[in-house]
């Protein structure tokens, strides 16, 4: 008769831990009266929690960054492009007005023009080379390039290539 009593006994023991193992408030390894050990638990994998949102921000903020200075520093090179031809357009057209001043079909007030001309584009040429450094080097500094990889230095090589076109933001080797 003990040996049934002791099994019965058992049996409740049982069946009162399978209740508090899955009751609100239990962990196992904190025993089912630790609610400040389970509370511990629940507020770092909230601070867990915060942290991974923070970081998903934080990537999406610099995504959206670096696309929109690549986006610039390609818009600024085009724009260096076309100031490019702009200016081979205008000394061009100045180097005409004089050979046409020199045998006597403009008048100097159309080389004086010419010459304004040439000048104005020059100075829109400089200011386009001057953004278009500015915005590879916005570029660079997001993505960790150093401008010595092809920020400002590949604007003076712009400038100095014949062409005038190098790429800044692809820029060749």
């Amino acid at each position: 008769m003990a040996g049934a009593v002791a099994l019965v006994a058992g049996k409740r023991h049982a069946e009162r831990r399978r209740h508090l193992i899955f009751a609100p408030g239990y962990h196992p390894g904190f025993g089912h009266d630790s609610s400040v050990g389970w509370r511990s638990v629940q507020e770092a994998e909230a601070a867990i929690n915060q942290a991974k949102a923070t970081v998903d921000a934080s990537t999406l903020s610099t995504q959206a960054s670096a696309a929109a200075a690549y986006h610039n520093a390609q818009s600024t090179q085009k724009v260096a492009e076309s100031a490019k031809t702009a200016l081979d357009i205008a000394q061009t057209a100045y180097d005409k007005t004089v050979l046409g001043y020199h045998n006597g079909l403009f008048p100097m007030t159309d080389v004086l023009n010419a010459q304004a001309a040439l000048s104005q584009t020059r100075s829109a040429y400089t200011q386009a080379l001057f953004d278009a450094g500015a915005a590879q080097e916005t570029l660079d500094e997001l993505v960790g390039a150093t401008s010595t990889d092809h920020g400002i230095n590949s604007v003076a090589n712009m400038a100095d290539s014949p062409s005038g076109t190098r790429s800044l933001v692809n820029p060749a080797p």
